[in-house]
């Protein structure tokens, strides 16, 4: 009855289908997810241009810079004064937040651009539950709490 209609649409695998309306509007409305998982409306862990250039560029020059600044650190001499040395550790926890902040973002960027690319619509369960995902959450958390 539906066949051919311009305002339906028809699941891939199955004879179901929905209504036009209901494809790519985020909520998955047939069992094999073709109405969400598809050429048209294919979904990234970044989904938009200038977040993706964002990302890559700030976590890039944060896990740069934040090298040169705890190289620096380390290297420098003790500190004389209590106050001193308590400022440059103080100094050390913050650049390694800051410094695992940026690797997350190089490497939530890199897994939207080069692993996943495209298909983050049809493994997003598996990525959700992947030791990656999992892995980055924690430094992502990790570094937000010792940044503060």
């Amino acid at each position: 009855d539906e066949h051919g209609c311009v305002n339906s649409f028809q699941c891939r695998a199955t004879e179901h289908y929905i209504s036009r309306d209901k494809k790519c509007d985020g909520v998955f409305d047939c069992n094999d997810y073709s109405d969400e998982c598809n050429e048209e409306c294919s979904s990234y862990i970044l989904s938009a241009w200038p977040l993706k250039i964002f990302s890559w560029a700030m976590g890039t020059l944060a896990t740069g810079f934040n090298i040169v600044v705890l190289v620096r650190l380390v290297v420098d001499p003790a500190s004389t004064t209590t106050n001193a040395a308590v400022s440059k550790i103080f100094r050390i926890i913050i650049s390694t937040g800051d410094l695992l902040t940026g690797v997350y973002l190089v490497a939530i960027s890199a897994f939207d651009t080069v692993v996943i690319g495209n298909q983050h619509c049809e493994s997003q369960m598996e990525w959700l539950s992947s030791g990656s995902c999992a892995g980055l959450g924690a430094v992502s958390t990790f570094a937000a709490n010792i940044s503060l």
